[in-house]
């Protein structure tokens, strides 16, 4: 019985270990900059035991729901800045240019088609076939996919904060399609692409089969966990620009930062059963742009209570003209917002905000 139970005790502390790896694994990945997540990506593709899984069709990918390409994506942006690059930028731009040319001439729904979500299946000869395009012109197109995807901060960069300490990464636009309907505009061609979608069954049938050699059978498992650890990351990020949606729809539709309402990154958390510190890894640097064309850091999606009051008294005080004290301010808070909050708090929130009454308001 002891020696049973010693076994026992021995898979527990094997499978918590385990567990624990994985875990520390995936927070790692998850601090990953997107540079350096777009280069494992390429890394993994580039893998011979990849191609072949792919041609074979074990290996597919799946577009993530209501998500697509952002519409700006072909635009050259003049905000690139020449100090902060190291490349020769007007030929860059130059040669840009002529690519993007072709790919208009194409039509940006079979560039979508055959160079995004059919591209993992199809060989450059039936891309080919399929576009009426020379198998040159079909490389320099999936070049600057490439390009775009590991350097999306040069050919997309963010407007905020720059030149500060904080750096965002501009990941996607939410752009309207209707009333009250959103899509999930990507700037970077690997979130267009979708996630992977496995053949575990197939692939499992392979390896008793001669499919595989023996160094191919030791790298499969290796191979799929990175391919699950890219998914994990990619359909995070997106459950989570998707929740932001659904939740400040009104926001979003009305463009009126009054109808944002509180919903924080632990509520968040609760509703994607996805740990509040892998979330807040995640989304901490990266920006959005919203339907009118401002960006903003997608935290800013998820705001707490004090955040939006905040953004109501900065609301209230913006008349220059009139003279607030903190009374007045609560009032209004609470006639106004349905906001109950004492005056003492009011006084507090002015102060965090540097904004003063009387003489003493800043200009």
């Amino acid at each position: 019985m002891g020696i049973l139970q010693n076994k026992l005790n021995q898979n527990l502390k094997t499978k918590l270990r385990n567990k624990l790896i994985a875990a520390i694994k995936l927070t790692n990945f998850i601090d990953f900059p997107e540079i350096e997540f777009s280069k494992f990506i390429k890394n993994v593709e580039n893998d011979p035991l990849f191609k072949k899984l792919k041609i074979k069709k074990l290996i597919s990918y799946q577009r993530l729901v209501k998500a697509g390409l952002s519409s700006n994506f072909l635009q050259l942006k003049e905000e690139i800045s020449v100090s902060n690059s190291k490349v020769d930028l007007e030929s860059l731009l130059k040669n840009k240019e002529k690519i993007i040319q072709i790919i208009r001439e194409l039509g940006i729904t079979k560039f979508k088609q055959y160079f995004l979500y059919d591209n993992i299946n199809l060989s450059l000869q039936e891309i080919s076939r399929k576009t009426g395009l020379v198998i040159s012109k079909i490389k320099k197109i999936n070049s600057l996919i490439n390009e775009i995807s590991i350097h999306s901060e040069f050919h997309h960069p963010s407007l905020i904060g720059s030149g500060g300490k904080k750096h965002y990464f501009r990941i996607a636009s939410i752009e309207k399609t209707g009333e009250n309907s959103f899509i999930i505009g990507y700037f970077v061609p690997d979130y267009v692409k979708g996630k992977y979608l496995i053949s575990y069954e197939k692939i499992k049938e392979a390896k008793k089969s001669n499919f595989f050699s023996k160094e191919e059978i030791e790298k499969t498992d290796k191979l799929l966990k990175d391919l699950n650890l890219i998914n994990i990351r990619k359909t995070t990020i997106h459950q989570v620009i998707q929740s932001g949606i659904e939740i400040q729809s009104d926001y979003l539709c009305s463009e009126d930062i009054e109808n944002l309402i509180s919903f924080t990154q632990r509520d968040l958390s609760a509703k994607l059963k996805i740990s509040s510190s892998l979330i807040c890894r995640l989304i901490g640097n990266k920006s959005i742009v919203l339907p009118w064309g401002e960006e903003k850091p997608l935290k800013d999606f998820f705001p707490s209570k004090k955040k939006i009051i905040k953004i109501l008294v900065k609301k209230i005080t913006n008349n220059k003209k009139a003279h607030y004290t903190d009374e007045k301010i609560k009032n209004k808070l609470k006639n106004e917002f349905a906001v109950n909050i004492s005056r003492r708090s009011v006084n507090v929130y002015r102060k965090e905000l540097e904004i003063y009454s009387g003489d003493k308001k800043k200009k």
